[in-house]
């Protein structure tokens, strides 16, 4: 698809065309739509394929131009509002990791788009871009000359391993990508700090939402996810020796609170307060 900086996007349709549901998967830091493959597959054969799921991702040597300072949050933004056009029936939202931030970020450009969710599930979610540069402090003894080097090799240490680590280790497709350094330095240096706002908020304490954490997250610690939890009224749980790559490492359970969100919007059909 392309979009309004002529970017074209790569997007993924699992499932039917037109469904009662459609769950509409938001990319996180330094993954595509690829990272969700586990878990848009696990759900696709737990449900019988009756549900649609939509994967997309912006190519990153896009997200980034030297040439140009800018915000990489409103082309996000943008991404994500043209992908939604895609998706029919009770729409829920899953984001993992930074992806809670450009849920924020939507939340206050479309209101009204976004009090229309039938719900919104966050994996492992950052409550607020100050996460990072907390956890690149913590971080700096290591000698790092570039805090963008020095996270990316953090994030990806935890986003494409299995918290376990039994058996071999996967090495991560973006571990030495300039490209993926630059948009993670991008994102770093002009993104909006705000956390979630308090007109965020008031919208999303109407939508039905789940958070769901690892117990062993070194990325987010639970707490902060809990916090945050409680700040939208969410439903929150944390899966203990889980680490920060639940949709990638651990489907089936990830895949539970996507299941919450789909059983309440049948119920909400069924009471005539939503359409299914």
């Amino acid at each position: 698809m392309a979009v309004s900086d002529g970017i074209s996007l790569s997007a993924t349709r699992l499932g039917p065309v037109w469904s009662p549901a459609s769950v509409v998967y938001i990319p996180g830091l330094l993954t595509d739509s690829t990272y969700w493959t586990s878990l848009t597959g696990h759900l696709h054969a737990r449900l019988g394929g009756g549900i649609t799921q939509i994967v997309y991702s912006r190519p990153q040597r896009h997200l980034y131009d030297k040439t140009e300072a800018r915000s990489v949050l409103p082309v996000l933004v943008e991404d994500l509002d043209t992908i939604l056009t895609l998706a029919h029936g009770a729409v829920i939202l899953v984001a993992h990791s930074a992806g809670s931030l450009l849920v924020n970020a939507w939340t206050q450009h479309y209101p009204r788009q976004a009090a229309a969710l039938a719900g919104l599930v966050l994996l492992n979610p950052w409550p607020d871009l100050r996460d990072v540069t907390t956890l690149v402090d913590s971080l700096a003894s290591r000698g790092s000359p570039r805090r963008e080097h020095l996270l990316l090799a953090e994030l990806t240490r935890h986003l494409y391993d299995p918290p376990s680590h039994h058996g071999p280790l996967r090495r991560s497709r973006v571990e030495t990508s300039t490209a993926g350094i630059d948009a993670l330095g991008a994102a770093l240096l002009t993104s909006d700090l705000t956390p979630f706002t308090a007109e965020v908020v008031s919208i999303v304490r109407r939508i039905p939402t789940w958070v769901l954490a690892g117990r062993s997250d070194p990325i987010i610690a639970p707490r902060r996810a809990e916090a945050l939890a409680e700040r939208l009224w969410a439903d929150y749980d944390t899966i203990p020796g889980a680490g920060h790559s639940l949709p990638h490492a651990d489907p089936a359970r990830a895949a539970e609170p996507i299941i919450a969100a789909l059983e309440v919007a049948y119920r909400d059909h069924q009471h005539g307060r939503a359409s299914w």
